[in-house]
């Protein structure tokens, strides 16, 4: 390769150079005259005719093919924990064409937001709400304060495709011990804020106000969690 191009070199005559270190056939940036126009490698490029290039039409749309079989690839984007999953949606739209998975590092639902809202890293919403996110990826940290419903959480988790929080702050809800599974799943819980919350063994009983309801014990809820730190 350097062969060819000092051959070239040799026959286009004189060339001037931006870069620091040049060959002894190259004349560098500080002895350039004022008047020198560098030389493209373009110009180096052998010439060809419009009638031989093969435009692609903007209509026509062209598919990559991925190398690896169809059921790795299912296992791979299912399985994938938030920054894999990022990554692939970065590499290749077709991953979030399959898996449309929106991320959010914290997320808020309260009754006191009364619109869906977005900003650089959180979201908030209600139940009031008109436009509701769903399949939602929580990344870092969930906060829950329904005043107004104590099942609206309960209500609102099948918009949520994941948890991967550190942080768990959840007031006045109640919970079955499945839906409670579902939010610590990943095992990365911290730090745990539960205020005037109830966790039933069943999912029937949740909705029901008696006390003979099964709780599930404290133990058991801390089991779930074996990273915690702090459980308030």
């Amino acid at each position: 390769m350097f062969e060819n191009y000092k051959k070239l070199a040799k026959n286009y005559g004189k060339i001037y150079v931006s870069w620091l270190k040049p060959f002894d056939f190259e004349i560098p940036r500080g002895r350039t005259p004022k008047k020198a126009v560098p030389v493209s490698f373009l110009s180096m490029v052998k010439h060809i005719s419009s009638k031989e290039i093969h435009q692609i039409s903007q209509s026509k749309e062209i598919c990559g093919r991925i190398a690896f079989p169809g059921p790795i690839i299912y296992y791979i984007r299912k399985y994938a924990n938030s920054y894999i999953l990022q990554k692939l949606f970065q590499t290749c739209k077709y991953f979030f064409f399959r898996q449309p998975t929106p991320f959010c590092y914290r997320f808020i639902f309260s009754d006191t937001v009364k619109e869906t809202k977005y900003n650089y890293i959180s979201m908030g919403t209600s139940t009031t709400a008109k436009i509701m996110p769903k399949n939602l990826f929580i990344q870092n940290a969930l906060h829950v304060s329904e005043q107004s419903n104590k099942l609206a959480l309960s209500k609102f988790l099948p918009n949520f495709y994941k948890f991967e929080i550190k942080f768990l702050r959840i007031h006045n809800q109640k919970l079955t011990k499945k839906e409670f599974e579902f939010i610590v799943k990943e095992g990365n819980i911290e730090i745990v804020e539960l205020s005037d919350v109830f966790i039933y063994e069943n999912d029937a009983s949740a909705k029901n106000e008696t006390l003979a309801n099964k709780l599930v014990p404290l133990e058991d809820i801390i089991k779930l969690c074996p990273k915690i730190k702090e459980f308030l």
